[in-house]
C-alpha cells in the first residue's frame, strides 16, 4: 500500500465531512460533501491543498524549541 485515504460518510442532516488519516510518514484527507448543500466543495478541496502547501513554504525556526 502506498497511501490511504479516509472516507467518512455523511450523517443525516450533515453537508459536509472531513477525515484525516495519517500513513507510513503521510497524511491524507478526504472531504465528502452533499453537493446540493455544497457544491463548491471543490474550492474548500483546493484550500487545504494550498494552505497546506503555504505551511510546507514557511521559514522554521534553527535550534531546539523548549
Amino acid at each position: 500500500m502506498v497511501s490511504t485515504y479516509p472516507v467518512t460518510p455523511l450523517g443525516a442532516g450533515q453537508a459536509l465531512s472531513i477525515g484525516l488519516t495519517s500513513y507510513d510518514g503521510g497524511v491524507y484527507y478526504g472531504l465528502y460533501a452533499d453537493r446540493d448543500a455544497m457544491p463548491d466543495a471543490d474550492v474548500l478541496g483546493r484550500g487545504v491543498v494550498d494552505a497546506l502547501q503555504e505551511l510546507l513554504d514557511a521559514p522554521r525556526p534553527r535550534g531546539r524549541r523548549p
